[in-house]
């Protein structure tokens, strides 16, 4: 039995990019909403820690679909 599970390695491997997909994309909605831009400095804060949860959730949703048949096989 392993240690570490081999859904939660990929996920990790996975999460600096699924952290930047909604940071980039709240970052895209407050600076071109003309209302929100004005609120910026006190918005992005907020923006880039619901990036840290949401890209944890999202790099666990997606590694299983990169799992060796194998490897899903044995699990």
């Amino acid at each position: 039995m392993d240690i570490i599970s081999t859904r939660l390695m990929i996920a990790a491997i996975l999460y600096g990019v699924a952290c930047a997909l909604p940071f980039g994309a709240g970052t895209v909605a407050v600076l071109a909403t003309p209302g929100l831009a004005q609120m910026a400095s006190a918005l992005l804060p907020y923006i880039a820690a619901e990036s840290l949860v949401i890209g944890a959730a999202l790099a666990w949703h997606v590694a299983p679909s990169l799992q060796s048949k194998g490897e899903k096989r044995r699990q």
